[in-house]
Protein backbone atom coordinates (compact mmCIF):
# COMPACT_ATOMS: atom_id res chain seq x y z
CA UNK A 1 0.00 0.00 0.00
CA UNK A 2 0.78 3.70 0.50
CA UNK A 3 4.31 3.97 -0.83
CA UNK A 4 6.11 2.55 2.21
CA UNK A 5 9.52 1.00 1.58
CA UNK A 6 8.52 -2.19 3.43
CA UNK A 7 5.33 -4.11 4.07
CA UNK A 8 4.54 -6.46 6.94
CA UNK A 9 3.97 -10.05 5.80
CA UNK A 10 2.12 -11.90 8.55
CA UNK A 11 2.14 -15.58 9.43
CA UNK A 12 5.54 -16.44 7.93
CA UNK A 13 9.11 -17.04 8.99
CA UNK A 14 10.97 -18.63 11.85
CA UNK A 15 13.10 -17.36 14.72
CA UNK A 16 15.94 -16.29 12.40
CA UNK A 17 13.92 -14.71 9.56
CA UNK A 18 11.06 -12.98 11.33
CA UNK A 19 9.84 -11.49 14.59
CA UNK A 20 6.88 -12.02 16.90
CA UNK A 21 3.91 -9.71 16.53
CA UNK A 22 1.19 -9.71 19.16
CA UNK A 23 -2.08 -11.17 17.89
CA UNK A 24 -0.77 -12.44 14.53
CA UNK A 25 2.17 -14.67 15.43
CA UNK A 26 5.33 -14.43 13.33
CA UNK A 27 5.86 -11.80 10.65
CA UNK A 28 8.63 -10.33 8.53
CA UNK A 29 9.27 -7.13 6.63
CA UNK A 30 9.37 -7.46 2.86
CA UNK A 31 10.28 -4.80 0.27
CA UNK A 32 7.36 -2.93 -1.25
CA UNK A 33 7.81 -2.88 -5.00
CA UNK A 34 4.35 -1.54 -5.74
CA UNK A 35 4.37 0.11 -9.12
CA UNK A 36 7.56 -1.64 -10.18
CA UNK A 37 8.02 -3.85 -13.22
CA UNK A 38 10.43 -6.65 -14.06
CA UNK A 39 12.44 -7.23 -17.21
CA UNK A 40 10.26 -10.17 -18.19
CA UNK A 41 7.11 -8.11 -17.66
CA UNK A 42 8.66 -5.64 -20.08
CA UNK A 43 9.14 -8.32 -22.76
CA UNK A 44 12.79 -9.31 -22.25
CA UNK A 45 13.63 -13.01 -22.46
CA UNK A 46 16.87 -14.43 -21.14
CA UNK A 47 18.81 -16.91 -23.26
CA UNK A 48 16.92 -16.36 -26.53
CA UNK A 49 19.89 -14.72 -28.33
CA UNK A 50 17.76 -11.65 -29.14
CA UNK A 51 18.87 -8.25 -27.82
CA UNK A 52 16.82 -7.14 -24.81
CA UNK A 53 17.92 -3.49 -24.70
CA UNK A 54 14.79 -2.12 -26.43
CA UNK A 55 12.59 -3.71 -23.75
CA UNK A 56 14.93 -2.48 -21.03
CA UNK A 57 14.96 1.06 -22.52
CA UNK A 58 11.15 1.08 -22.71
CA UNK A 59 10.94 0.23 -19.01
CA UNK A 60 13.51 2.91 -18.12
CA UNK A 61 11.54 5.49 -20.11
CA UNK A 62 8.20 4.63 -18.53
CA UNK A 63 8.73 3.37 -14.97
CA UNK A 64 10.55 4.77 -11.94
CA UNK A 65 11.25 1.40 -10.35
CA UNK A 66 12.46 -1.66 -12.21
CA UNK A 67 12.82 -4.60 -9.85
CA UNK A 68 13.75 -7.96 -11.20
CA UNK A 69 14.65 -11.17 -9.43
CA UNK A 70 14.66 -12.77 -12.89
CA UNK A 71 17.93 -14.58 -13.42
CA UNK A 72 19.61 -15.37 -16.70
CA UNK A 73 21.51 -13.41 -19.33
CA UNK A 74 20.01 -10.39 -21.05
CA UNK A 75 21.72 -9.11 -24.20
CA UNK A 76 22.46 -5.40 -24.66
CA UNK A 77 23.10 -4.24 -28.23
CA UNK A 78 22.47 -0.50 -27.78
CA UNK A 79 23.39 1.53 -24.68
CA UNK A 80 20.49 1.89 -22.24
CA UNK A 81 20.08 5.60 -21.44
CA UNK A 82 19.08 6.31 -17.84
CA UNK A 83 17.12 9.28 -16.47
CA UNK A 84 16.38 11.00 -13.17
CA UNK A 85 14.36 9.36 -10.40
CA UNK A 86 15.14 5.85 -11.52
CA UNK A 87 15.68 2.84 -9.27
CA UNK A 88 17.04 -0.39 -10.78
CA UNK A 89 17.28 -3.50 -8.61
CA UNK A 90 18.39 -6.85 -10.02
CA UNK A 91 19.30 -10.23 -8.61
CA UNK A 92 23.03 -10.54 -8.09
CA UNK A 93 23.25 -13.28 -10.72
CA UNK A 94 21.21 -11.48 -13.39
CA UNK A 95 23.68 -10.85 -16.22
CA UNK A 96 23.63 -8.09 -18.83
CA UNK A 97 26.02 -8.69 -21.72
CA UNK A 98 27.26 -6.48 -24.56
CA UNK A 99 26.55 -8.15 -27.92
CA UNK A 100 27.68 -5.42 -30.31
CA UNK A 101 30.92 -5.72 -32.27
CA UNK A 102 32.20 -2.45 -30.81
CA UNK A 103 32.89 -1.48 -27.23
CA UNK A 104 30.18 0.66 -25.68
CA UNK A 105 28.52 1.57 -22.41
CA UNK A 106 25.87 -0.86 -21.21
CA UNK A 107 24.23 1.83 -19.05
CA UNK A 108 24.70 5.58 -19.34
CA UNK A 109 23.30 8.55 -17.44
CA UNK A 110 24.72 11.63 -19.12
CA UNK A 111 22.93 14.85 -19.98
CA UNK A 112 23.56 18.59 -20.31
CA UNK A 113 20.88 19.12 -17.66
CA UNK A 114 21.75 17.68 -14.27
CA UNK A 115 20.10 14.35 -13.53
CA UNK A 116 19.41 13.15 -10.00
CA UNK A 117 18.30 10.26 -7.82
CA UNK A 118 19.53 7.17 -9.67
CA UNK A 119 20.03 3.84 -7.91
CA UNK A 120 21.63 0.76 -9.43
CA UNK A 121 21.50 -2.28 -7.15
CA UNK A 122 22.70 -5.68 -8.34
CA UNK A 123 23.38 -7.45 -11.58
CA UNK A 124 26.45 -8.63 -13.44
CA UNK A 125 27.44 -6.18 -16.16
CA UNK A 126 29.58 -7.83 -18.84
CA UNK A 127 31.16 -5.42 -21.34
CA UNK A 128 32.41 -8.47 -23.29
CA UNK A 129 35.60 -6.56 -24.08
CA UNK A 130 37.64 -9.71 -24.39
CA UNK A 131 35.22 -11.22 -26.90
CA UNK A 132 34.82 -8.31 -29.31
CA UNK A 133 37.30 -7.46 -32.07
CA UNK A 134 36.81 -3.69 -31.74
CA UNK A 135 37.72 -3.60 -28.04
CA UNK A 136 41.30 -2.81 -27.13
CA UNK A 137 42.93 -1.37 -24.01
CA UNK A 138 42.90 1.98 -25.84
CA UNK A 139 39.11 1.95 -26.27
CA UNK A 140 37.50 4.73 -24.28
CA UNK A 141 34.49 2.71 -23.19
CA UNK A 142 33.18 2.48 -19.66
CA UNK A 143 30.78 -0.33 -18.85
CA UNK A 144 28.64 1.91 -16.61
CA UNK A 145 28.88 5.67 -17.24
CA UNK A 146 27.44 8.40 -15.01
CA UNK A 147 28.10 12.08 -15.80
CA UNK A 148 26.56 15.33 -14.50
CA UNK A 149 24.29 14.03 -11.78
CA UNK A 150 23.62 14.01 -8.06
CA UNK A 151 22.32 11.38 -5.66
CA UNK A 152 23.80 8.32 -7.32
CA UNK A 153 23.84 5.02 -5.45
CA UNK A 154 25.59 1.95 -6.85
CA UNK A 155 25.72 -1.28 -4.85
CA UNK A 156 25.95 -5.05 -5.24
CA UNK A 157 27.11 -4.86 -8.87
CA UNK A 158 29.77 -6.92 -10.58
CA UNK A 159 31.49 -5.64 -13.74
CA UNK A 160 33.28 -7.99 -16.13
CA UNK A 161 35.50 -7.80 -19.20
CA UNK A 162 36.01 -4.07 -19.59
CA UNK A 163 38.93 -2.65 -21.55
CA UNK A 164 39.09 0.76 -19.85
CA UNK A 165 36.93 1.61 -16.80
CA UNK A 166 34.37 -0.55 -15.02
CA UNK A 167 32.37 2.36 -13.67
CA UNK A 168 33.00 5.95 -14.75
CA UNK A 169 31.60 8.79 -12.62
CA UNK A 170 32.32 12.46 -13.43
CA UNK A 171 30.83 15.79 -12.27
CA UNK A 172 28.68 14.05 -9.68
CA UNK A 173 27.69 14.88 -6.10
CA UNK A 174 26.37 12.66 -3.30
CA UNK A 175 27.64 9.38 -4.74
CA UNK A 176 27.64 6.17 -2.73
Amino acid sequence: GGGANYLLEAGVGNDTTSFAVGGIGRARLIPNYEGSVSLKQGGAKDGDMIADDRYFQHLVNNYNYIHSEDTGTYLIQTTVELRSNLHLKFARNTKFKNTEIACKNLLRAESLTRQNNITLDGGIWDANGDGLPGCTPLSSTQCLRFVNLEDLEIKNVKVLNTTKYCIFVNNATRVS
